[in-house]
C-alpha cells in the first residue's frame, strides 16, 4: 500500500527543509523550533475519493448542464462555471477550491497549526461540505505563521503534476494533460 502523507521539517529561521540546513546560512540549531509538515500524497487520496464519488459527480454534472439556473446559487449555476464548462465541452473534469486556515495549539509558546485543504466543486453541495468528501491537503505544526513557499510548494508541485501530466488510475476517472493555450 502506498504511504498517504509524507512528513517533512523545515526550520522557521531559515525556511530550509531541516535535511538541507546549512548552518553557515542560518545561526539556530534548535529544532524544537522547526515546523513539522504533513502532505499527502495527492494522487492517492484523489484515486480514492474520486472513485467513491465518481457517480453523485456525474449525476450532478447532468443536472448543471440541463438546468440553466438554480434557486440556491450554487457554484455551478454560475456565470464564470458555465463559461468554463463550455470551453472544456465533451471532456471530464473536476475543479477544487482550496481553503487555508489557522489556529494558536498554545499560547505559551505561540505554536500554530495551518490546513490547506480542499472541496470538489462538482458535487453537490449537501456532499460537498461532509468532512468526509473534503480533502486534506497539507498540514503545517509550527511556532507563528508558515511562509507559504516553503509550506507549500511540495503540495502544489503534485497538484501540478496531476493536472498537467494526466493520470489514468481507476475505474471511473481519468486526470487528462491540461491543454495550454
Amino acid at each position: 500500500m502506498q504511504q498517504l502523507f509524507v512528513k517533512r521539517e523545515v526550520c522557521t529561521a531559515c525556511y530550509r527543509d531541516a535535511d538541507d540546513h546549512n548552518n553557515d546560512i542560518c545561526a539556530t540549531q534548535d529544532r524544537r523550533k522547526n515546523a513539522n509538515i504533513f502532505d499527502i500524497n495527492v494522487k492517492t487520496v484523489f484515486s480514492v475519493l474520486l472513485n467513491r464519488l465518481w457517480p453523485a459527480i456525474t449525476e450532478y454534472k447532468i443536472q448543471i448542464e440541463s438546468n440553466p439556473s438554480n434557486h440556491n446559487n450554487d457554484i455551478p449555476f454560475n456565470l464564470l462555471y458555465r463559461k468554463m464548462m463550455k470551453n472544456v465541452k465533451n471532456e471530464q473534469f473536476i475543479s477544487i477550491i482550496l481553503h487555508v486556515d489557522g489556529i494558536s495549539l498554545c499560547k505559551s509558546k505561540k505554536l500554530t497549526l495551518w490546513l490547506l485543504s480542499g472541496i470538489i466543486i462538482e458535487l453537490p453541495p449537501h456532499l460537498r461540505y461532509r468532512r468526509c468528501n473534503m480533502i486534506l491537503l497539507s498540514i503545517y505544526i509550527g511556532i507563528g505563521e508558515p511562509k507559504p513557499k516553503s509550506w507549500l510548494n511540495s503540495c502544489f508541485a503534485q497538484l501540478n503534476h496531476l493536472k498537467n501530466d494526466g493520470k489514468s488510475f481507476q475505474v471511473y476517472f481519468s486526470f487528462q494533460k491540461v491543454k495550454q493555450e
